[in-house]
Parts: C-alpha cells; sequence; structure tokens
C-alpha cells in the first residue's frame, strides 16, 4: 500500500467515526426530548387541582431548629408560579431546591428564637398543566415552645380581587408615621383568591398597621403603579383577637399633572393638541385654551374643540384662517371653569404652551354622525333621559338646531329641546319638559342644513328616529333611615344595586340620616355605604405615602326589595360602627 492510499484511508475512518459520533449523538438528543414531561397532545385535558401530599414538618411543631423545609407535590408544578405564591411570615431570607416533585425551602440565616413562623402558598400557583389548587396551604410552626395564635382576617371587596396582597406591618410600641413602604418590606403578607377573603395566622398581641396592595413588581414594597387600599384604622390583636377588616382597593395613585407636549396645524384652521396623558372630557371646551399670534400677540377666536381620535389629541377649530407663514402661540391654562386636567384630577400646571406654524391646506371633511343615540323603533327610552349624537368633526350648534326636529309621532308640533354643553363633536340634548310615560316619539334630522365648524355641510339626506318612552310610574321607590352611625350619619353615600340588571342608585343621608331613592328599576338590591368624610362625593381608599386611612366602607346584610309602582317607606339600613 502506498503512502497516498494508507493517507486516504486514515481520512476514510476517520470520516466514519465522526458519523458514528454523531449518529450516537442525534440518538442521544431524541431519547432524552422523549423524557421530557409535558402535556399529552389528545386525551382528556387534566383537571385534577394539585396539592401538597407531603411535609417535612406538620402544622404546629414547636422547638423547631431544621436548616430547611420540603413539601411534596401531587403533580408536577409550574416551578416559577409556586415561587412567587410562596411567602413566609415574618420575612426571612429563602433559597429553593426542586427535585421532581419535591420542593426544598432552604433558610438563608438562622431564623428567631421563640418565634411563630407560617409558611403560605397562595391559591394563583398552577401545576404543569394549568391547574391551579382548590385551596391555600398554610403550615405554622415556633423556634420557641408555644405558638403565637392571633389571627387577622377579613375581606377585600374587589370585582378582581384574585392576586392582590395583603401587607402587615407590627407598629408595637414603635412610630407607625417612621416606616417608609417603599423599602420596609412587610412583617407579614398573604395572596388573596377570588374570593376576596383572607386570614393571617400566628400573630403576636401587638398593634398592626394593614393595607391591600397589587404589588405589580413583587418586590414586597409599594410603588407609584400599585394599586392600594387601606382600612379605616390600624387594628390590634389582643388575647389572640382582633376585630374582621373590610377593605377596598383604588387604583394607583396619578400626581402628575398633564403636559401640553405639542401642537400641530393640519389644515388652515384646524390644530391638534398632544397631551402627556388621557384628558377628562368634561373639562376639555373652547375656554381651555388660548391662541395668539406671536407676531403681534393678537388673539384668535377659537371656535370649537373635540378628541382627536384618542383622549390625549385635542382638535382645535379657529375662527379664522391660519397663516402658513406665521408662528402662533396655544396655550392650555388653569384660569378658566373648564382648565385642563387628568383623568385622576389632576389640574394643568400654568404655564403650559407649545409654538407652531400654519399652515396652508383647507379642510374640506363632510361631518358625519358617527354614532345615533339609539336605533329606529326602539322601546322603553327613560322618560328623563338626554339623547346624544356623536360626530366625526365640531358641529356648528346653531345649524344642528335647525336641521333637528322633536316631536311625538301623531303631533305635528315640535317639542323644544336645550343642548347641553360638551366637547364640539357630541351633542346632547333634552326636553324641556320631561317626554310622557309609553309614548311614541320622533326625531327628523335633516343634514343638508347641518354644518360643521370648518363651514362644510354634510350629505343631504333625511334620518328618522322613532322611539317609545317607559312608564317612570312602573318604577319603584324607597325611602328610610340609617341606624348605627351617629359619628356620620349625616355624611353617609349610600349604594344599592343589582348586579344582574346591571343597575346602581346612590343617595346621600340627610342631617337626620334619611335617605331616598327615586324610579328604581323592580328588583333585589345589596346595600353598601361609606362616610363621605371629606365630603367630597368620592371614597377615599387611603393613600401609602403619606399613609392616610380610607374612609369607613359598610356592607349591610339586609336587601333592599323593589316592587313595580310601589313605595317602601321606612326602611331601617342598620350599620355597626367599626370596632377599634
Amino acid at each position: 500500500m502506498t503512502v497516498t492510499e494508507k493517507n486516504v484511508n486514515n481520512i476514510n475512518f476517520q470520516i466514519v467515526k465522526i458519523f458514528g459520533l454523531l449518529v450516537f449523538l442525534l440518538i442521544f438528543a431524541i431519547f432524552n426530548s422523549c423524557a421530557v414531561i409535558e402535556a399529552p397532545s389528545g386525551g382528556p385535558k387534566d383537571t385534577i387541582p394539585p396539592e401538597i401530599r407531603y411535609s417535612s414538618i406538620q402544622r404546629g411543631t414547636l422547638n423547631f431548629e431544621e436548616k430547611s423545609i420540603t413539601l411534596r407535590f401531587s403533580k408536577y408544578m409550574d416551578k416559577g408560579k409556586v415561587l412567587e405564591n410562596l411567602s413566609i411570615s415574618p420575612k426571612t431570607e429563602l433559597k429553593f431546591d426542586w427535585s421532581g416533585k419535591e420542593l426544598e425551602i432552604l433558610f438563608q440565616k438562622q431564623l428567631d428564637t421563640n418565634t411563630t413562623y407560617s409558611l403560605q402558598l397562595g391559591t394563583e400557583y398552577t401545576d404543569y398543566y394549568n391547574v391551579k389548587p382548590a385551596e391555600a396551604f398554610e403550615l405554622i410552626f415556633s423556634t420557641g415552645n408555644k405558638l403565637d395564635s392571633g389571627i387577622i382576617s377579613g375581606k377585600l371587596i374587589d370585582e378582581r380581587s384574585a392576586g392582590a396582597f395583603i401587607f402587615v406591618y407590627n407598629i408595637t410600641n414603635i412610630n407607625a408615621d417612621t416606616l417608609n413602604f417603599r423599602h420596609t418590606l412587610p412583617n407579614y403578607r398573604v395572596q388573596i383568591g377570588t374570593s376576596g377573603e383572607f386570614r393571617l395566622g400566628a400573630i403576636k398581641d401587638g398593634k398592626y398597621r394593614v393595607f391591600a396592595i397589587r404589588d405589580e413588581f413583587k418586590n414586597e414594597l409599594y410603588d407609584d403603579n400599585d394599586a392600594f387600599g387601606a382600612p379605616e384604622s390600624d387594628i390590634v390583636v389582643k388575647d389572640a383577637k382582633s376585630a374582621s377588616l373590610v377593605l377596598r382597593i383604588g387604583p394607583p395613585v396619578d400626581k402628575t399633572p398633564p403636559e401640553l407636549m405639542s401642537a400641530e396645524a393640519n389644515y388652515a384652521n384646524i390644530i391638534v393638541a398632544r397631551f402627556s396623558e388621557s384628558l377628562d372630557s368634561n373639562f376639555v371646551r373652547s375656554e381651555s385654551f388660548y391662541l395668539i399670534d406671536s407676531a403681534n400677540s393678537n388673539p384668535i377666536k377659537i371656535n370649537g374643540v373635540s378628541f382627536a381620535g384618542n383622549n390625549r389629541d385635542v382638535t382645535i377649530y379657529t375662527d379664522e384662517m391660519l397663516d402658513s407663514a406665521k408662528l402662533y402661540i396655544l396655550t392650555a391654562f388653569k384660569l378658566s371653569e373648564f382648565s385642563i386636567r387628568d383623568t385622576s384630577g389632576n389640574l394643568i400646571d400654568s404655564i403650559n404652551m407649545a409654538k407652531f406654524n400654519g399652515y396652508s391646506r383647507i379642510d374640506s371633511t363632510q361631518p358625519k354622525i358617527n354614532a345615533y343615540p339609539f336605533g329606529d323603533s326602539v322601546s322603553n327610552i327613560a322618560q328623563n333621559k338626554y339623547i346624544r349624537f356623536i360626530f366625526s368633526n365640531p358641529i356648528d350648534t346653531a345649524s344642528f338646531r335647525n336641521s333637528l326636529t322633536m316631536k311625538k309621532l301623531d303631533s305635528k308640533n315640535s317639542i323644544e329641546y336645550r343642548i347641553l354643553p360638551f366637547l364640539n363633536n357630541v351633542v346632547r340634548l333634552e326636553p324641556i319638559e320631561i317626554f310622557e310615560p309609553e309614548t311614541w316619539y320622533e326625531l327628523i334630522l335633516k343634514s343638508k342644513t347641518l354644518k360643521g365648524l370648518n363651514g362644510i355641510y354634510a350629505q343631504d339626506t333625511t334620518i328618522r328616529l322613532r322611539f317609545r318612552t317607559s312608564d317612570l310610574r312602573s318604577l319603584g321607590n324607597a325611602s328610610g333611615t340609617v341606624r348605627g352611625v351617629d359619628f356620620c350619619k349625616d355624611k353617609l353615600i349610600i349604594t344599592i344595586f343589582n348586579k344582574d340588571k346591571n343597575k346602581r342608585y346612590i343617595s346621600k343621608t340627610d342631617k337626620d340620616g334619611k335617605w331616598n331613592f327615586s324610579n328604581i328599576e323592580p328588583g333585589e338590591y345589596s346595600i353598601e355605604a361609606f362616610c363621605d368624610s371629606n365630603t367630597d362625593g368620592l371614597y377615599s381608599f387611603g393613600t401609602a405615602i403619606p399613609f392616610s386611612f380610607s374612609e369607613p366602607f359598610f356592607i349591610v346584610e339586609s336587601k333592599l326589595n323593589i316592587r313595580s309602582r310601589w313605595n317602601v317607606e321606612d326602611f331601617i339600613i342598620n350599620i355597626s360602627e367599626p370596632e377599634k
């Protein structure tokens, strides 16, 4: 064999070895991929809730000295969700080690002596098949020779209570006002399930500051974008007992005022003003703005405003055409009744202006109806309902009044109505006198005389809407008195609601604790109330920084039954004053 042939044979042998190794690796990879635990592609869906089958210590263990606790689940778990929902109170540093269905919880430092701990796993974790447990898990143990048996419990009243947390801080013998929830971790915490009910065990006697929170960053701290709700007072655990809490949770607190970010002329008489956040439409009017020619400071009249597709951009219509060669200054200021504010009620800063150049293009857009008040030939329209049209762009109010006629269906006489102030592309009207019950009416809109603020008329069409009113006399009324809350009987705001019918009515008590509801749809109504301590008409959820308590909130056990054409009189709403 020549040297060349030998080299060739060696090369071929090496190729065969490499090919064989690749085949082996491929087979090994396929075998191991088959061993991965995953949901089966067919068969019945797994709906059996996971549960903890084994714990290395028993509930109520005393003189605990171990370095870890092991839990064994009935199924393979979503490890991340389990750890996200696992907590221990009082707070201590943990590490975790998974082995199949077993979780070992390792304590990273010595536990406090003579202390009762509560290891909790909420109801929001899932197994590998995304099935949640049927109930929460709690394991209580002590490093001393006794268990603290105090309990803090209650309910969070909220449509989406699941996932929220209750944070608890021990303020016994400390000044609670020194707590900074941005930096201080809670001593205890528990996650809430769909029922809204919560329970924290193994609590020492003492005084505690409690609040509900949606911990968006899962960092066990309060952040500005966390929804928050405080109780009406701190809670005291004495002889292992405490008053049950009722909490509500409010939206994240927005303290930032809106800003006018920019202004741009889209047409010769149309400007789009862009703001930093959504605005309250009740405070967007022509009077909210001031426009001048920067060269001579001459004011330019603003005829109307509307939203430009969202609640951040405002379209402004000017009385005169703007010059593309000139620079203009638009100011949004807080000197008028309709000063700009955001949806949280924050008023715009005093100096908010934007400069822009005019534009020569003329707007020739015809106004169109984007939304009607109702369909044709509908019944049960409330006698006291206002009627609303929404247009594609702002409407000249005088032209609308000339275009629309309202009358009884069998009459030639027009019904007088007033136009309520609002955004210029939204026309809200109501009759001078209330509609008659169970009567057919007709709206006739002849759009050929309907003009937009840009001077362009709508397409020539005639729209007829017939509607039949309901009978207010078929509704019910209720009145009565509140008892049991002398400290705020003249400041109570009472809400009755029927979830099935999506009906909600509100009344305020007078100085004698009397209340009244009129024109209520028949049905059974639940009752809630709160003490409007600051008399602003809104429920205060409390604040985290600076900390403030919520206004007292009450759930009434009794129901209010409303019948058609019936007055419920002298109905007593009994409210127990909160325990302190």
